[in-house]
């Protein structure tokens, strides 16, 4: 009779157990997605934008270069502090936003550039969280309590049936134990074989994503620094083994490259950036 029961009510306690993680995991703000958006604006003294300054996250090599009204926008590691990198229009230099909280969702922030200091500073700094909601784990527990009950109640009412058709008919019960015993060892299987599937998935997925594939892109440098060469909207990571071609496809040196130069830049993806394989001029 003990086997029976645990037989009817162990389904049902691994239902409650797989609603209440789903329901967990959908609770909370953006902590813990890896992310964060950093919205910049680069402005002088005098609150005029400085345009063209190539502006890189140090952390997570994310770049943007501000736009007419010195507007830029990055895509940083989740942190208490972001240094930034500004290079470019006589600037070379770093700022820091500090006192980040691990709920943050966004970053708004105003910086003030000045040439003659090569120094540029926060100025106003807005913080956004996301919205109060409510609670997760009150949405578990209340769940969790529900279905228990249910649970219960379900598990009472099996048992006074099977109590009765014990007492009706002896063979019956015995039939019907087996059946149990059949039916749990049919889903233990279907389990087994829907997480060795999954498993098998998940690592094609890993091994594909890892997998990097060739980007080439051909004109002018729009934003060119040691650590990032920027082409038609796409940055490119220089590397240690990069190669530096001239027009005739002599080896030369980054330092030989400027903006606005047509360029063909070849590279391969890594870990959500560019590695720059080969940077060559074009006639």
């Amino acid at each position: 009779m003990n086997i029976k029961r645990f037989l009817l009510t162990r389904p049902l306690a691994l239902m409650v157990m797989s609603l209440w993680g789903v329901l967990a995991s959908c609770g909370g703000g953006t902590s813990g997605s890896g992310g964060i958006t950093i919205d910049g604006r680069l402005l002088t003294q005098t609150n005029s934008p400085v345009v063209g300054v190539m502006v890189t996250d140090q952390a997570s090599g994310d770049a943007d270069i501000t736009n007419s009204d010195g507007r830029f926008a990055l895509i940083a590691e989740r942190a208490a502090e972001f240094g930034l990198l500004f290079e470019g229009q006589g600037l070379n230099t770093t700022s820091t936003i500090t006192d980040v909280p691990g709920d943050a969702s966004k970053v708004t922030a105003t910086f003030r550039a000045s040439v003659e200091q090569n120094s540029v500073v926060p100025d106003e700094v807005v913080i956004e969280r996301p919205p109060a909601s409510y609670s997760s784990s009150s949405i578990s527990s209340t769940t969790s309590n529900s279905s228990a009950g249910s649970s219960n109640d379900s598990a009472s009412n099996s048992s006074d049936q099977n109590s009765s058709s014990s007492l009706s008919s002896p063979s019956s019960s015995g039939s019907s134990s087996d059946d149990d015993s059949s039916n749990s060892s049919s889903s233990g299987d279907s389990s087994s074989s829907s997480q060795t599937s999954n498993s098998g998935s998940s690592s094609s997925e890993n091994s594909s994503s890892s997998t990097g594939s060739e980007v080439r892109r051909t004109g002018p440098i729009q934003a060119i620094s040691s650590s990032v060469v920027r082409v038609s909207n796409v940055n490119f990571i220089p590397q240690p083994s990069t190669r530096f071609e001239d027009e005739e496809g002599e080896d030369t040196a980054l330092e030989n490259f400027a903006v606005g130069e047509l360029v063909e830049a070849r590279g391969s993806t890594s870990g959500g950036q560019v590695l720059l394989e080969r940077l060559r001029k074009e006639d």
